[in-house]
């Protein structure tokens, strides 16, 4: 079952969204590793009033594989560059361990750490904070730190994502929860 998901919840440990987080289906470790097709969850929850998102992700899954076969899509000069010396090492440990100032986007990172797995929308936060919010570090530091901690693990979908919600690929008019 793929029950609604609201970007509007606010994420802490004190709110309702966890409850709803741990209703999620958490197919995408199975779909990540190869033990359910794509196609088959799809077919399965096609045309039921009960999917809702979830065919949406699935196929928005499927067009970042197919711009996968692209030899640009792989290439290193995609987007604004920095330089990954000029760091603040502070806020860098801040943001890898959750200890900001930003109470939503601690508790991702912190589940993130703890559980190798979070929701799509607590991802969109951390990439937001990282690339256009706060930090403002190219999109490959959160793509390596995604790599590192999901247990779903896509290269494909984990690259095209944090190019989309970096506004580097895909789409040009995403705006920062952050400013």
């Amino acid at each position: 079952f793929k029950p609604d998901t609201s970007p509007t919840t606010r994420i802490s440990d004190d709110s309702d969204y966890l409850k709803d987080n741990l209703k999620t289906s958490k197919l995408s470790p199975f779909i990540a590793l190869g033990i359910l097709s794509p196609l088959e969850a799809y077919n399965f929850w096609n045309g039921e009033d009960r999917m809702g998102s979830g065919r949406d992700q699935l196929l928005f899954r499927e067009m970042f594989h197919a711009c996968s076969q692209m030899k640009e899509f792989w290439l290193d000069d995609f987007g604004k560059e920095y330089d990954w010396i000029k760091i603040d090492s502070t806020k860098w440990d801040n943001f890898i361990n959750g200890t900001t100032e930003h109470e939503d986007f601690n508790w991702a990172m912190k589940t993130l750490n703890k559980e190798g797995w979070i929701h799509h929308l607590a991802r969109h936060l951390i990439a937001d904070y990282l690339t256009r919010g706060k930090l403002e570090i190219h999109w490959k530091h959160g793509m390596k730190v995604f790599k590192e901690q999901l247990v779903d693990h896509d290269p494909c979908v984990n690259r095209a994502n944090w190019m989309w919600l970096s506004g580097t690929a895909f789409s040009a008019k995403q705006r920062s929860f952050f400013h």
